[in-house]
């Protein structure tokens, strides 16, 4: 019986997302974000993306944009990552928008609403925000949430 219990409780543990994502597991939480500032740049795929994810391996055009008055743009991500699977037409998408933060989950949540320019692109989760050593890094989460598949992009 008590072999029986482990395995359900592990089994819950492992389903469910609560161990880190490796996409995160290196980074520090952002608790508190003092000043808007900080965070505004460019962000482009770091290694970790470029090696996870063959749309990302030759990636150098790909970045986002995150201005300090509250505005955002996306320039040649892959359509896979925002939902674009159906159109296989759909190679890259661009989009701009607004951003604000709130706390969530232990880090600073970057809210955002982005129109995209191409049609078939699923609306934006929030993008996580974590910091390690001098540099911001904005994860964007796709897919499965229980599979902890997140695009990591690192201030430049």
């Amino acid at each position: 019986m008590k072999g029986l219990i482990l395995i359900l409780i592990l089994t819950v543990y492992l389903s469910c997302n609560y161990i880190p994502c490796s996409s995160s597991s290196d980074l520090d939480n952002v608790k508190q974000l003092t000043n808007q500032l900080l965070i505004a740049g460019i962000y482009k795929p770091d290694e970790f993306t470029k090696q996870d994810f063959e749309e990302y391996s030759n990636s150098d055009s790909t970045y986002l944009e995150v201005e300090a008055d509250g505005k955002i743009s996306l320039h040649n991500f892959p359509g896979k990552t925002f939902g674009a699977r159906e159109d296989e037409k759909l190679t890259t998408v661009d989009g701009s928008g607004s951003w604000t933060t709130s706390f969530e989950s232990g880090t600073t949540i970057l809210n955002v609403n982005i129109t995209f320019k191409q049609k078939g692109v699923s609306p934006t989760p929030p993008f996580r925000l974590f910091k390690k050593s001098d540099k911001y890094f904005i994860l964007i989460d796709f897919g499965d949430p229980d599979n902890c598949t997140s695009v990591r992009l690192r201030q430049q």
